[in-house]
């Protein structure tokens, strides 16, 4: 009994039922239960070819119906469907309604779609381009999943989320940018998006989920904005063109396999406000150095399996903290110096795991970002300012690019970069008590 009730789940999940209350001009329709002046357009015997225009209102025996949903299935798996115009008014496209339309290039909605539920254009290999109204509020999971050459994509501000596996498998998708409401990239969002190299985050970012960007081959930056504060595991797992990551104050921890396999990443900036370091967050990357802020409580195995281009790592914190010999596990750290707060090198040097350091004759102090140093116009045209307060002298000034090669060194307050291209840079500011990092863009 249980196995036949499991087949008839299965033969309902991966068919249509074709019904209709009528059809009109070639489009079958469904009257709605609950107001019987309005129908949605539903699936029919023989699929659906060539170009459909949906109208507004439709008129049978004599009774005219306001056209208000694309229903569930409605033109599943119609291939030989190349173009779909929906008139004003229609405002829900409902669950897989245009799934497997492989032959689909044209697509038209109106200002009135408010909802996009599950999948609706999943595996339409052919659409290219597609512009989503302004009014649009509700996008469900994977509805463009698998849409393997969609190459322009145009999101409207109404937007706050972009839903779960929302553009998985858009392998053809170069770029993209994430209108200014958007709070949250759900899980997976734009995983196996290989091709993708540019992605816009808005400032008002608080989350971006699991395996987001995971194996997006060719992103190789993006700028976190400061209102992140929680990023899934395996969120940019595989992006192998990946070089340099500055993440945004306020996150406080790295999530499991968060950069594993980004194995062309160099250089990452840490938060001050970090207090975890999950399982496998920068296995197998690239980093030639590792700052660790001084509120880290926690970092677990493989934290740092096989990073074998560390040449440096310092640790901020003044108490040596227990950690496994599976944090570093593949890494030959007897000849990687290791910069620990000042008068705590011989605490370091008793502790298991950072003993197996090698440790500079010279410990060093690096403050954390909120000390008195500020940097102004941030972005900078021509000039950038680095201003201390009355108690802190500004030594100096090292400006490095985001694969961490040193650009610029001044000894003045006031740095001339006209000279360099456009970009993120990373500024090391050193002062009496120690080093400040930060960062600014140069337009």
């Amino acid at each position: 009994m249980k196995k036949t009730l499991l087949l008839f789940i299965a033969f309902l999940s991966t068919t249509v039922v074709k019904a209709q209350d009528f059809i009109q001009d070639g489009i079958a329709y469904n009257i709605n239960y609950f107001d019987e002046s309005t129908v949605e357009v539903t699936s029919k015997e023989e699929f659906y070819d060539g170009d459909i225009i949906v109208p507004a209102v439709v008129t049978n025996n004599d009774v005219t119906y306001t056209v208000t949903h694309v229903g569930g299935g409605a033109f599943y798996n119609c291939n030989e469907l190349t173009s779909i115009t929906l008139a004003e008014g229609i405002n829900v496209i409902s669950w897989q309604a245009f799934y497997n339309c492989s032959s689909l290039v044209n697509v038209t909605l109106p200002e009135s779609i408010t909802t996009i539920s599950a999948s609706a254009f999943s595996r339409c290999t052919s659409l290219t381009s597609i512009v989503l109204p302004e009014g649009l509020t509700t996008v469900s999971g994977r509805v463009f999943e698998d849409c393997s050459n969609l190459t322009s994509v145009s999101l409207p501000e109404s937007l706050t989320l972009i839903s779960e596996s929302m553009f998985e498998g858009c392998t053809s998708l170069t770029s993209i940018t994430i209108p200014q409401n958007v709070t949250v990239i759900g899980s997976q969002a734009f995983s196996g998006c290989d091709n993708l190299s540019n992605i816009n985050l808005p400032e008002g970012l608080t989350t971006i989920g699991a395996q987001a960007f995971f194996f997006c081959g060719n992103l190789s930056f993006i700028d976190f904005p400061e209102s992140v504060n929680s990023i899934g595991i395996n969120a940019f797992s595989n992006c192998t063109s990946l070089i340099s990551v500055i993440l945004p104050e306020g996150l406080t921890m790295i999530s499991e396999n968060l950069f594993s396999n980004c194995t062309n990443l160099v250089s990452v900036i840490l938060p001050e406000s970090l207090t975890a370091i999950n399982e496998g967050a920068f296995m197998g990357t690239a980093l030639n150095t590792i700052t660790i802020p001084s509120g880290v409580t926690s970092i677990e195995d493989s934290a740092f399996y096989s990073c074998t281009e560390l040449v440096s790592v310092t640790v901020n914190i003044v108490e040596p903290l227990p950690i496994s010999p599976y944090v570093f596990a593949g890494v030959y750290t007897y000849d990687i110096p290791l910069y620990v707060p000042e008068g705590t090198i011989e605490a370091y040097q008793a502790a298991a795991v950072w003993q197996n350091f090698l440790f500079p004759t010279a410990s060093i102090n690096i403050l954390d970002e909120s000390s008195n140093i500020n940097i102004y116009p941030n972005p900078a045209k021509d000039i950038l300012n680095v201003e201390s307060n009355a108690t802190t002298d500004v030594l100096g000034v090292a400006i490095f690019d985001l694969q961490r090669k040193q650009v610029m060194v001044s000894n003045n307050s006031s740095v001339n970069v006209s000279g360099l291209q456009k970009g993120l840079y990373i500024l090391e500011v050193e002062t009496e008590k120690g080093t400040v990092i930060k960062k600014f863009i140069k337009e």
